[in-house]
């Protein structure tokens, strides 16, 4: 799906079918493997905020086990927790990796048209962030992740990216969760959704 996006490629139906079954092998065997996800010690259960003059971006995604439907959320905080903009998306049928990608992608796509110049991302998926901080994955036989090392590379701004336990991301899991199922367009709110105010609140104040 990215290479067709991203390059114009098709695949013929047996070779989708393929690579949606290596997918959901890879994905499955993360799950039931207790040491994919890095673990540290006295690690809490709250948002911790970037440094000031910082401008920090949670992301997230999730895949429908019955039908491999994916949507986003990503949300960006300031260094006392205010929301500045959050967003939500579907993108339609992926992988578990993928989606954490787009996640990532979408959230540099917003922040650049404000003139942010210092941003942390926050992901709870180790291997999108190993993959997106490896300067020699500009090569990579991943479309998404050229483009994304393209965006942090171009202009005069500084991007970190930071793994973080899920405890931690607990406020892009909700907005992910907000994403419409009738249509692919962005969903951006420049104000916090009911859903997502008293978390807000609670992770400002532990900050």
């Amino acid at each position: 799906m990215n290479d067709y996006v991203f390059e114009g490629v098709t695949y013929k139906t047996d070779s989708i079918i393929h690579s949606s079954y290596s997918w959901a092998k890879c994905y499955e065997t993360n799950i039931r493997n207790p040491t994919a996800r890095p673990r540290q010690q006295g690690a809490t259960s709250t948002w911790s905020s970037p440094p000031r003059g910082w401008t920090c971006l949670n992301t997230d995604g999730a895949v429908a086990t019955l039908d491999g439907q994916g949507s986003i959320g990503g949300v960006f905080r300031n260094s006392i927790g205010d929301l500045i903009i959050g967003f939500t998306k579907n993108i339609g049928i992926t992988s578990a990796l993928h989606v954490e990608l787009w996640s990532i992608y979408e959230g540099l796509l917003i922040i650049r048209s404000l003139g942010v110049l210092r941003l942390l991302i926050q992901s709870d998926c180790n291997r999108a962030v190993k993959l997106v901080e490896d300067s020699a994955a500009i090569d990579s036989h991943i479309p998404l992740v050229r483009v994304i090392l393209k965006q942090r590379r171009y202009g005069c701004w500084i991007t970190k990216v930071q793994w973080i336990s899920r405890n931690k991301n607990k406020i892009t899991d909700k907005m992910e969760k907000l994403a419409s199922w009738n249509h692919f367009s962005l969903i951006r709110f420049d104000s916090p959704p009911d859903e997502l105010v008293d978390l807000l609140r609670l992770e400002a104040v532990d900050a």
